[in-house]
């Protein structure tokens, strides 16, 4: 028979490693002595962004974990919470460096993106960043604009060649061209 213990804590390993699965991305944070407002604050912050935020203890991350990326269980140490997402992580990463920059004791400890590690230094140039959106806007108008100038090319030889004509035909009309 098992202790309401043992299955709060097998409840607790199925949680995160359902959160694992359904979520490419994951952070960590470090939030020693931050008051619960501030708290409160980034979770909301973190919502708008598609983000969730789960604090446990870090034993049963490590065993939800297990035989994904190694190097995220060495920077499992200390008070951690533990960031969610399925979206884009570069929106997620700027506003967990704009807390941090907000808040001393608030640290980014690193992450996994589609399985791949980063290590602290790493999310923080992820968050230097544009966004996905802003990146795609910038490739479509980078493919967009030779095919403008093509179009406005072509528009002038265009021009040229009516106002050829049209001169054609105003001198047909004056009696200067059989």
């Amino acid at each position: 028979m098992e202790r309401i213990g043992q299955i709060y804590r097998k409840l607790l390993k199925e949680k995160v490693s359902d959160n694992f699965k359904n979520n490419e991305n994951l952070f960590v944070i470090g939030f020693d002595k931050i008051v619960a407002c501030d708290v409160s604050s980034l979770r909301q912050s973190l919502k708008d962004k598609n983000a969730s935020v789960f604090v446990t203890k870090n034993r049963i991350v490590r065993k939800a974990l297990e035989g994904k990326n190694n190097n995220i269980n060495n920077i499992i140490l200390g008070s951690c919470a533990f960031v969610f997402t399925n979206d884009d992580p570069i929106k997620v990463t700027k506003v967990l460096t704009d807390f941090q920059k907000d808040h001393e004791v608030f640290s980014i400890k690193g992450g996994l993106i589609k399985d791949k590690f980063l290590d602290k230094e790493a999310v923080i140039s992820l968050s230097k960043l544009s966004s996905k959106k802003d990146l795609q806007a910038k490739v479509v108008m980078q493919l967009k604009s030779p095919l403008f100038r093509l179009a406005g090319v072509l528009n002038q030889n265009i021009s040229k060649v009516i106002l050829v004509l049209k001169a054609i035909k105003e001198a047909k009309d004056k009696g200067g061209i059989k």
